[in-house]
């Protein structure tokens, strides 16, 4: 074949090759695939017996072996683990590097040029006729790129090495790209993750107010699933889905701000939540869109409301156990002189009553007062595991007198599914009926009273085991915003006759039990009160 024949045939073989690698661009594979086929492709195409790859370490100090073939298992397993320091190191590998010009060794072992990091690497693995090239991209160099021929095979000629070093410049740039497209697919990844992990929940808009990104938590919050609103206009998604008219204001109108949300989810149950509006900018710090970030703030008012109330009933308890005493001794005296008198008195004496019924309002007095030092000191509690619904039902036998008498329908819907609750029945039970009781006595003609039972999973109010839930719901004539606030504070009471300690004391047996008490409005009027008792740790279910 003539020498003409041979620079066309190594010409084409140069073009076929890099028509190879150049499919690579176009493919989404790990970078190590990359490089083991333009390694291949060397070897295969270009007629080499052996290749190796290296790329710049990130500290731009070392050279780190990437891909290796042909040198054997062990030498290429020890070329892994063993960087080239380009300062430190004198070799061809760093040679090529610092110089950015081709290598060509004709005879490695015995080129002039060898250093003896070159011969020690040369006897180790056996090479004959070396070429290594720069792997360059834009006038910087991100590594080299080696391949040898056996000494018993024909030597490189000039046209082998000019083509080598054609295939090793587009080899640059597909090497580039796939470490660029990693690095993007690692922010992408990172970004997803970070979106998708967030406590707080994300929505994000573009300019024209398609929704590009809704993360799990936001979805929760707005209850939808993402997929029913990603690339739809946020105009559209608030008026189609309900859990997203709640915040159909801020959507329509997203200039910064924070604003903070009550209303009643799907559970029927009080939520609040924080929205705050930013805008989101690009590279270039132009506004792209907006962000919304949503922050559930349920769990933290109910949280904050218990230590207010914990508060103003430990106050209280301190001036109960401070006064009681001072108070109680005199009464008790006040009534046993009361007593003296009213047995000297004949039994029809006309102020023997009026002195009965002073001695039954200290009585009341002496209540006040003992209710007052139970503020004061913890109660002390009995609790076993125990039926709820079963519970519920004595409860109910007790109020079906009063109810009917009132014309108040008593209704049970107790779910044989919740499980047993470790609990004080004797103070559970005077929970219920007090706050049964003020549910009757709202409700100045007839209506209903609704005691409802229901088991909670463990996620429900971020509780470690499962709950159950008790609902107790009136038609009454419900609770101003004004003085919910109030309505466990000792002493508040909007009856007349009413100590204002019933349902404080209620607040204190149900945190007593490790559970939660709070109020909201009815769905049609009147209040709904809700008490969460943790499951018994058992595995016993009623």
């Amino acid at each position: 074949m003539s020498e003409q024949n041979k620079e066309l045939e190594a010409k084409n073989r140069t073009i076929a090759s890099i028509f190879r690698i150049s499919g690579l661009l176009t493919q989404q594979i790990r970078l190590d695939e990359i490089l083991r086929s333009i390694l291949i492709s060397a070897e295969k195409e270009l007629g080499f017996s052996a290749s190796c790859l290296f790329l710049m370490n990130d500290d731009q100090e070392h050279l780190d072996c990437r891909m290796v073939r042909g040198f054997g298992e062990e030498n290429e397993k020890r070329a892994y683990i063993k960087p080239f320091h380009l300062e430190r190191h004198d070799c061809i590998e760093t040679g090529v590097v610092r110089s950015g010009s081709v290598i060509h060794f004709e005879d490695s072992l015995g080129d002039p040029r060898a250093t003896s990091i070159d011969r020690r690497i040369t006897e180790k693995l056996k090479r004959g006729s070396i070429v290594y090239a720069p792997l360059t991209v834009k006038g910087k160099i991100i590594g080299c790129m080696g391949v040898n021929r056996p000494r018993e095979g024909a030597r490189i000629s000039a046209s082998e090495i000019e083509a080598f070093t054609i295939f090793a410049n587009q080899a640059s740039i597909i090497i580039e790209n796939s470490r660029f497209h990693e690095q993007l697919m690692a922010e992408r990844n990172l970004n997803k993750s970070i979106l998708e992990s967030s406590p707080s929940g994300l929505l994000t808009l573009d300019k024209k107010g398609i929704i590009t990104a809704v993360n799990p938590e936001a979805a929760r919050i707005l209850r939808v699933e993402p997929n029913w609103i990603l690339s739809g206009r946020i105009e559209e998604a608030a008026r189609n889905h309900r859990g997203l008219k709640i915040f159909e204001d801020i959507f329509r109108n997203p200039a910064s701000q924070t604003k903070e949300y009550d209303y009643i989810g799907n559970d029927g149950l009080q939520h609040s939540v924080e929205v705050t509006v930013s805008p989101l900018k690009d590279n270039g710090g132009y506004e792209a869109g907006t962000l919304f970030f949503f922050k559930d703030q349920t769990e933290k008012k109910r949280i904050s409301e218990q230590i207010q109330r914990m508060s103003k009933l430990a106050a209280v308890g301190q001036l109960a156990a401070g006064i009681s005493h001072e108070i109680r001794n005199p009464m008790m005296g006040i009534a046993a002189t009361m007593e003296l008198i009213s047995d000297s008195l004949e039994p029809d004496h006309p102020q023997r009553r009026l002195l009965m019924k002073s001695m039954e309002e200290i009585g009341r007095i002496d209540n006040i007062i003992g209710e007052l030092l139970n503020l004061a000191q913890p109660r002390e509690m009995n609790p076993e595991p125990a039926d709820i619904n079963q519970l519920i039902g004595d409860v109910a036998d007790f109020l079906s007198g009063l109810c009917r008498k009132k014309q108040i329908d008593l209704l049970l819907h107790c779910n044989p599914r919740v499980p047993l609750v470790s609990m004080d029945r004797k103070a559970m039970r005077e929970v219920i009926i007090n706050v049964a009781l003020n549910s009757i006595q709202s409700m100045k003609k007839a209506g209903s009273l609704k005691i409802v039972t229901t088991p909670l999973d463990r996620r429900s109010y971020n509780r470690d085991r499962g709950s159950v839930q008790i609902t107790i719901e009136d038609t009454g004539e419900g609770i101003s915003p004004e003085i919910r606030d109030k309505i466990f504070d000792p002493f508040f009471t909007t009856r007349a006759d009413g100590t204002g300690l019933g349902l404080s004391n209620c607040h204190r047996i149900i945190e007593a039990h490790d559970g939660e008490i709070f109020i909201e409005d009815g769905p049609a009027g009147g209040t709904r009160v809700h008490i969460l008792l943790p499951a018994d740790s058992g595995k016993g279910t009623s």
